[in-house]
C-alpha cells in the first residue's frame, strides 16, 4: 500500500477517503512509479466513516478557538496532573517516554500528555479526523511530537511499544467499546499504563430535584431526535444546528468558565457533541 503525507501528516488509513484520491491524481506521475503499490481498499470499521465525517467538521469548526470544548490549556493541564494522571509523578514520570494518544482531536491534547510527563517523552497522536491535518502546521517544529491520520482499529506501530495509551472521550464512538478497547490495549508495553475515560451512561440520574425532572426529560427528548438528525441530509442538520446555537449562545455564556474566550463556534460544538458531566475513568498498569 501507498499512503499519502499531507501537511506533516501521514494519513495511514487501510480505507479510500477523497484524500487519497485527490493525492493519487496530484502526484500520478510520481505514485505510478511505485511499481506494485496501492491505494488502500479495505473497508472501514462500521460507521468510521460517518465518524470521520462528523468529526472533521467538529474540528475543523474550533480551529481558531483558544479552548479545547470547555478546556484552556492550563486546564487541560491541571486536569491531568491533579486528576487523571496524579499518579504520574516523581518516579513514575521516568517511566513514561513515549505516548499514545487516542483520538487526539487537532493535537492539543498530545502537547498537554508530554508536558505532564515531564516534557522529554515521544507522544504520538492519532485521530480519524482531518482537521489535524491543519492544526499540525503549528506543531511541526516541537520535538517530539508526531501525528497520523489512522484508525484505533488499524494502527500503524507495533504492539506492546508504548509507555502510556491514554483515550479520553473517544472509545464510545466506535461501533464497539469493548473492541476499541482490546485494540488499544494491545499497544501498551508490560509495566506500562493505559488511561481510559467515557461518557458515564447514568450521568443524567444523578441530579436531584427539579433539575433531575429536567435533565430526565432533556435525555429522553434527544433519545428521540438524535437518531432522526443524524439521518437527515447534511444541510438540514447543519441548519438546524446553526438554528439552536445562535439561540443557546447567550444562555451558555451565562454559566460557562472563560466567557473571555468562548466563540460560536465553540456553542456551535457543545450543542452538536454534548459532553457529559461525569465519565468512568480508568487506569491500569499491565
Amino acid at each position: 500500500m501507498w499512503y499519502p503525507v499531507f501537511s506533516y501528516v501521514p494519513v495511514m488509513l487501510v480505507f479510500e477517503t477523497s484524500l487519497n484520491r485527490w493525492f493519487a491524481e496530484r502526484y500520478g506521475e510520481q505514485i505510478r512509479r511505485l511499481a506494485g503499490y496501492k491505494m488502500p481498499n479495505r473497508p472501514p470499521q462500521l460507521g468510521e466513516r460517518s465518524v470521520q465525517e462528523t468529526f472533521t467538521d467538529e474540528w475543523d469548526e474550533v480551529q481558531e478557538d483558544e479552548l479545547s470544548f470547555t478546556y484552556s490549556k492550563e486546564d487541560l493541564v491541571e486536569l491531568n496532573r491533579e486528576a487523571w494522571l496524579k499518579w504520574l509523578r516523581g518516579s513514575r514520570q521516568e517511566e513514561v517516554k513515549s505516548i499514545l494518544d487516542v483520538g487526539c482531536g487537532l493535537g492539543r491534547e498530545s502537547l498537554v500528555l508530554q508536558e505532564v510527563a515531564g516534557g522529554d517523552a515521544e507522544a504520538f497522536g492519532i485521530d480519524l479526523n482531518f482537521g489535524l491535518l491543519r492544526s499540525s502546521e503549528a506543531h511541526k517544529l516541537r520535538p517530539g511530537d508526531h501525528f497520523v491520520v489512522a484508525s484505533l482499529f488499524n494502527l500503524p506501530f507495533r504492539p506492546s511499544s508504548f509507555d502510556l495509551v491514554y483515550s479520553q472521550g473517544v472509545l464510545h464512538h466506535t461501533f464497539s467499546t469493548e473492541e476499541a478497547f482490546r485494540s488499544i490495549a494491545s499497544y501498551v508495553r508490560k509495566g506500562g499504563y493505559l488511561f481510559v475515560w467515557v461518557y458515564g451512561l447514568d450521568d443524567h440520574l444523578i441530579r436531584r430535584g427539579a433539575k433531575r425532572v429536567l435533565t430526565r426529560l432533556n435525555y429522553t427528548v434527544e433519545g428521540v431526535i438524535r437518531p432522526l438528525i443524524s439521518r437527515a441530509p447534511k444541510a438540514l442538520r447543519y441548519a438546524l444546528f446553526g438554528v439552536a446555537s445562535t439561540v443557546m449562545h447567550p444562555l451558555t455564556l451565562m454559566r460557562v468558565r472563560h466567557k473571555g474566550r468562548w466563540r460560536t463556534p465553540t456553542t456551535i460544538c457543545g450543542t452538536c457533541y454534548r459532553i457529559a458531566t461525569r465519565a468512568g475513568i480508568a487506569t491500569t498498569r499491565f
